[in-house]
C-alpha cells in the first residue's frame, strides 16, 4: 500500500465543517451538489469551515471516464429545471460573495449543457447581483460558439482544467484532447474574459513537460494557474505515480509567476482553492 507523505495529510479540527453541513442538512429545501464531496477534495473541512464551496451543475453523473476522477460515470438524468433557482437561493442564504460553479461533462446534450449553465448564472445574478462567479466548465466539445456564449455571460472568471500534460492525455483523459483544452481557453480569452486552468501532479508527468505546459498556457494568455498533488480517491482510479514535494510545487509556482501567470501550487491545492484571492 502506498504511503502518503505528511504534507498530503490534513488535520480536521472539531467543528470545522459546521457552517455548511448545517446548511446542507436540509435536503428537502436545497437540492444541490457540491464538487467538494463528489471529488473527495482534501480542502473540504477548511473551505466548508469558512462557509464557502464549489457547486456542481447538471447533476452528479458524468458522461466521460477520466481515469483519476471519482465522480460517478454513466447516463445522467435530464437537467433539473429547478437547479438554477435552488442554487441561487442557497447562495443567498449563505450570503456568499464569491462562488465557483463547475459541471459534469454532458455529451448527451446537444449544447453540452450550455443553456442550463447560462440560465443558472443569470438566476444567481438576479437574486445575488453582487456575487462574483467563477465558472469551471468542461471542454464543451471545443465548439467556439458555445465557448464564447459561456465566456460572455455574467461571470468573472472562465476556467477549464487541462489537468495533465499532453503525453498522458490518451491514458488519463481518453475522451479529451490536450489541443482541444487549449482551444477552449484560447477562445474564451478572445472575448476578454479572465481565464484559469489547473494541472494535477503526480500522475506520471515529467517536470520538463510541466514547464512546457506552462509555456503553452502562457501563449494563449491564461491568467491564473493552480496545481496540486493527485491523491487516488479509490482503487478504481489511476494509481499515484509520484508524490511531489512542497519544494517542487513552490518551484512550479515560481516558474508560472515568472511567465506572468498568477499561480497557487501546493500538495493540497485544488483548482477552486483560494479562488477569490487569485481572482483579485
Amino acid at each position: 500500500m502506498t504511503q502518503h507523505p505528511n504534507w498530503t495529510k490534513i488535520q480536521i479540527k472539531p467543528g470545522s465543517t459546521k457552517s455548511l453541513i448545517d446548511l446542507f442538512a436540509e435536503p428537502e429545501e436545497f437540492k444541490i451538489t457540491t464538487v467538494c464531496e463528489e471529488a473527495c477534495c482534501p480542502n473540504l473541512p477548511e473551505c466548508w469551515g469558512k462557509g464557502t464551496a464549489t457547486f456542481m451543475l447538471l447533476g452528479d453523473t458524468c458522461t466521460r471516464g477520466c481515469r483519476y476522477c471519482s465522480v460517478k460515470k454513466g447516463i445522467p438524468e435530464p437537467p433539473d429545471p429547478n437547479e438554477p433557482i435552488d442554487l441561487a437561493e442557497t447562495i443567498q442564504k449563505m450570503n456568499a460573495k464569491y462562488i465557483v460553479l463547475t459541471m459534469v461533462d454532458r455529451d448527451d446534450l446537444i449544447d453540452a449543457g450550455v443553456s442550463h449553465i447560462i440560465d443558472t448564472v443569470n438566476c444567481i445574478k438576479r437574486i445575488n447581483p453582487t456575487t462574483k462567479i467563477e465558472l469551471l466548465v468542461g471542454d464543451l466539445n471545443g465548439e467556439p460558439e458555445l465557448i464564447r456564449e459561456v465566456a460572455q455571460s455574467d461571470i468573472n472568471v472562465f476556467s477549464h482544467n487541462i489537468e495533465t500534460v499532453e503525453r498522458l492525455y490518451p491514458k488519463l483523459r481518453p475522451q479529451g484532447s490536450y489541443k482541444r483544452a487549449l482551444k477552449v481557453l484560447s477562445e474564451a480569452k478572445k472575448t476578454g474574459c479572465k481565464t484559469k486552468t489547473s494541472l494535477i501532479a503526480g500522475m506520471g508527468e515529467k517536470t520538463n513537460e510541466v514547464l512546457s505546459f506552462l509555456r503553452d498556457i502562457k501563449e494563449i494568455e491564461v491568467d491564473i494557474f493552480t496545481s496540486g498533488q493527485y491523491l487516488r480517491p479509490s482503487q478504481n482510479q489511476a494509481p499515484v505515480i509520484k508524490h511531489r514535494s512542497p519544494e517542487w510545487f513552490e518551484s512550479i509556482e515560481q516558474q508560472a509567476e515568472l511567465l506572468g501567470i498568477k499561480a497557487k501550487c501546493g500538495p493540497l491545492v485544488r483548482s477552486s482553492y483560494m479562488a477569490e484571492t487569485l481572482y483579485r
